[in-house]
């Protein structure tokens, strides 16, 4: 429960983080892996986590997504899920929704700092053309 954020809007290759609180309403002491997925391409971070009856705790998972899209991200344990909605945004778009001149040299100096990678200097490199 608690998912948090619930809705986040993030750039591509930014690092979020987000967490949910999960309980052990049985009446044992259990084991379970939590798992965050985004989108549908499966769980993309796994914590085994033990908890004692009624005993709650919070998991976080920090994540990045390298494709600007709306995406489900989702907590889950064998038994009950959270899930909210990630937006993650180009950064090198202009107000147009086109990469001009600037965002294309923005994401060059990017790739070579090593503050994103190439699959993103690619998809960047792919709208300035089709924009020109």
């Amino acid at each position: 429960s608690n998912l948090n954020p619930q809705t986040d809007t993030v750039d591509t290759d930014e690092e979020f983080t987000v967490s949910a609180t999960v309980e052990n309403t049985g009446e044992q002491t259990a084991t379970q892996d939590i798992e965050l997925s985004i989108g549908s391409d499966g769980p993309t971070e796994t914590q085994s986590l033990k908890l004692s009856p009624n005993e709650s705790q919070t998991v976080e998972f920090t994540s990045s997504v390298s494709t600007a899209d709306q995406y489900n991200h989702t907590i889950a344990s064998g038994d009950d899920q959270v899930e909210g909605t990630l937006t993650v945004e180009n950064p090198y778009l202009n107000d147009n929704g086109n990469v001009d001149n600037a965002g294309a040299r923005d994401a060059i100096d990017d790739y070579r700092a090593d503050k994103i990678d190439r699959e993103l200097l690619l998809q960047v490199l792919d709208i300035w053309r089709s924009s020109s």
